[in-house]
């Protein structure tokens, strides 16, 4: 296995759309921050919601579980070169990224999980967005944190908090050792399997 040069890094950062996605996470973050103390209401009439910026993480888990799918895939598959450090330096730079914004995003509200409840949920919605590019491949992976999102509000929604357990880990608080076990689960297993494999990708996707 040979290293990446310089000018095979850019490539392989190129590849990736890496300078969209920082930007994407930068926009939806900034959204978030002037949504500010609007709610997404989890029971009509109740009162009771969380900020839209708690859905920040779960967007930009999906842009950097997309950002893992190379569009040069079946270049890099027959160049025989050693990945896992680029992935791995890339994985941590874009989870830095998105996890310092999600934290600036957080709004001071009683209903806001709080800032580092924001970063575990970037750490874990990226994990669950990478397990899902060995899954379905990496154009889909985006599918899998906005549904646990979703799930989770809709679990919120019905039955509350202390009853949705651990599938609602994303709006749980700062402290809560379920919801940090949950995230840190889920990146280790997603960022382990893309960082040594890659995302899977079909033959088709592969061309493109």
């Amino acid at each position: 296995m040979t290293r990446l040069s310089s000018r095979s890094y850019l490539s392989f950062l190129r590849a990736r759309s890496v300078g969209t996605s920082l930007a994407v996470i930068a926009a939806v973050s900034a959204v978030s921050l002037l949504a500010g103390e609007n709610l997404i209401d989890l029971r009509v009439g109740s009162g009771a919601g969380v900020p839209y910026a708690t859905l920040a993480p779960a967007m930009s888990g999906s842009l950097i579980a997309a950002s893992a799918r190379s569009g040069l895939f079946r270049q890099e598959q027959l160049a025989s070169r050693n990945l896992w450090g680029p992935r791995a330096a890339l994985l941590l730079g874009m989870v830095l990224w998105a996890a310092a914004w999600a934290a600036i995003a957080q709004p001071t509200l009683p209903s806001s999980p709080g800032d580092v409840a924001a970063v575990r949920n970037v750490v874990g919605f990226t994990g669950l967005g990478l397990i899902a590019s060995r899954i379905v491949g990496g154009r889909l992976a985006w599918i899998a944190p906005i549904s646990m999102a979703i799930a989770a509000l809709t679990l919120a929604s019905s039955s509350g908090q202390s009853r949705g357990g651990a599938l609602v880990w994303p709006l749980t608080a700062d402290g809560n050792v379920t919801a940090a076990l949950v995230a840190l689960t889920l990146f280790a297993v997603g960022a382990g399997v893309v960082i040594a494999q890659g995302t899977r990708e079909r033959e088709t996707d592969a061309e493109e």
